[in-house]
């Protein structure tokens, strides 16, 4: 019966501590059978009741359970045993005090108290070692569980960890990236100019910019002098003038890039800080003055650049470009550049000749007509020269000399400022007419300030949003001085498609961008040839070359 009793008050005790919803009466029951003795241990089976329910179905592992278990069928044989003995014990003191009333005459004994003393002083004892013992256990327990979550938690933040990491790399390259848009903002507003520059030609020279591998649309593809353009943008002269991250740069989604300026002698340019931004404005001026590394470690890079082409299929289509100019030390130009094309020429498929550098002393003087002309011949005979280097017989081995991506001599252009005056503008354009040079790049920075307040102590050039006005009504201009005759390139303030179909409208062949990829970053590219076939579509062209020049038709 014993027995019994206790094995169904195991089970209300096991219930209960696992489903935590026994209703008073079982719970009354559970009492009823153990007796006084089970009241205690009920205070400490309620205990592991909210305990166990979150062990048990809070997520803790298999194993857990079965140690909490065991532990709770040790406690109940315990209490099983604890019963026996307190059984015998009654049962021995009945018939020890059946044998004492006998002896005399029937009458109990008086009441011992020192005896009940001594056990009330046992059971408080023995109540509070169980006590102890329990809450050891209960210690012990938790501390596991604890122990048990805490490793849950770093496998969770780990994996979370890794997963978050596979995202960013494979996400990382993608130009239009979110987290580039932050970390863009950060730098434009914490971080100095040429700082920001230096680290973007860091990120490129490590293969560390995104790709751009979206096809370019076949409408939006032009050309100019052979040049086959699979898109109409590219970086203008002075974002990368070493060449040091040329591939990175034409993979954000670019057609083509000119390095430099470049002189024949390493020059340090003007002291630093030297180039200062106004994010409200989306304007820079810049008073570098030609610093760069010189033309024979250009054309190193160059040439490596030319090796990688062969085998990346993302750049076998890509033009690159060469601005060059003189030392701010040298007396003769024509020198400076004739040593330039000699060393580089055969590794670009255009060279700019800049004359309109507003940050090397007497640089500007050069765009006077008879000067100009002078330069321009001299330059295309350096040209010619390494040409006729390849001629052999009556054959002409043009894979050997040209180790550039057109395969033939590199074009002539000519970059002008937005400062002249109209006689001198009309000069010019007889000049390039005169001298069948192959394109101009319009235009330059100016040295207007535009009333930009944090420009007003600074010396340099202009770029920007404030200068795309500007450059828009030169480039209307030239169009029309020399009889649509000449190619445009056009450069200053294009940020958006819009900003590029009003170039392209009044003139322009193609368009480079400079300031457009310091404030938007990784993703102007990208968004700007987006908005330029929208726009396209939108107005009706067929294809780009169709808007070359459609406002003056317009107006006429």
């Amino acid at each position: 019966m014993l027995r019994h009793n206790y094995m169904r008050g195991k089970r209300y005790l096991i219930g209960e501590t696992l489903f935590g919803g026994m209703s008073t009466q079982l719970r009354d029951v559970r009492v009823g059978t153990f007796g006084n003795f089970h009241q205690i241990s009920w205070k400490y089976a309620k205990c592991y009741r909210s305990f166990a329910e979150n062990v048990i179905w809070g997520g803790a592992c298999r194993p857990l359970r079965r140690e909490y278990m065991r532990r709770e069928c040790m406690r109940g044989e315990y209490m099983r045993r604890e019963c026996m003995r307190r059984h015998k014990l009654v049962e021995h003191v009945r018939s020890v005090s059946g044998q004492s009333n006998n002896a005399n005459g029937g009458r109990r004994p008086p009441p011992r108290g020192d005896r009940r003393e001594d056990d009330t002083e046992v059971k408080r004892r023995n109540s509070s070692e169980r006590k102890e013992q329990l809450e050891e256990e209960m210690k012990k327990l938790h501390e596991e569980i604890e122990k048990e979550k805490g490793n849950h938690k770093k496998v969770l933040l780990l994996i979370f960890t890794c997963v978050v990491s596979v995202y960013m790399y494979f996400e990382s390259y993608d130009p239009e990236f979110f987290l580039y848009d932050i970390f863009l903002k950060f730098l434009l507003k914490y971080v100095d100019g040429e700082m920001c520059h230096d680290l973007f030609l860091l990120m490129g020279k490590y293969n560390m910019l995104p790709y751009d591998t979206s096809k370019d649309s076949i409408y939006s593809c032009t050309g100019i002098g052979g040049l086959n353009f699979i898109n109409p943008f590219g970086v203008a002269a002075g974002f990368d003038k070493n060449g040091v991250c040329i591939d990175g740069i034409l993979k954000l989604g670019f057609s083509f890039i000119e390095v430099g300026t470049i002189t024949p002698k390493p020059q340090k340019g003007n002291d630093k800080p030297r180039i200062f931004r106004d994010v409200e404005t989306r304007s820079i001026i810049n008073c570098c003055g030609f610093n760069n590394i010189g033309c024979d470690e250009v054309t190193e890079n160059l040439k490596r650049f030319r090796e990688k082409q062969k085998t990346d299929k993302l750049l076998h289509r890509h033009f690159v470009g060469v601005s060059l100019g003189k030392n701010k030390d040298s007396a003769d130009i024509l020198e400076d550049l004739s040593y330039c094309i000699s060393r580089i020429g055969k590794y670009a498929d255009y060279i700019a000749i800049n004359v309109s550098s507003p940050n090397t002393p007497g640089l500007r003087d050069n765009q006077q007509s008879e000067r100009l002309q002078r330069i321009i011949l001299r330059v295309k005979e350096e040209v010619d020269k390494l040409e006729e280097s390849n001629v052999v017989g009556d054959d002409v081995v043009r894979g050997d000399t040209w180790v550039n991506t057109s395969k033939r001599k590199p074009l002539v252009f000519v970059k002008l400022a937005p400062d002249l005056e109209e006689g001198e503008k009309k000069k010019i354009a007889d000049v390039l007419l005169k001298t069948k040079v192959d394109g101009m790049i319009i235009c330059n920075t100016t040295t207007e300030k535009f009333n930009i307040k944090n420009f007003q102590d600074k010396k340099g050039g202009v770029s920007g949003e404030k200068l795309k006005d500007v450059s828009t009504k030169f480039i209307s201009q030239m169009y029309n001085y020399t009889n649509k005759k000449i190619p445009i390139i056009a450069s200053g303030g294009i940020f958006t498609g819009k900003d590029a179909l009003e170039k392209i409208e009044a003139g322009a062949s193609v368009c480079q961008l400079y300031s457009c990829l310091v404030f938007n970053g990784m993703k102007a590219a990208v968004r700007i040839k987006r908005e330029l076939d929208h726009l396209l579509y939108q107005r009706g062209y067929y294809k780009l070359e169709d808007a070359i020049g459609k406002a003056h038709r317009r107006g006429g």
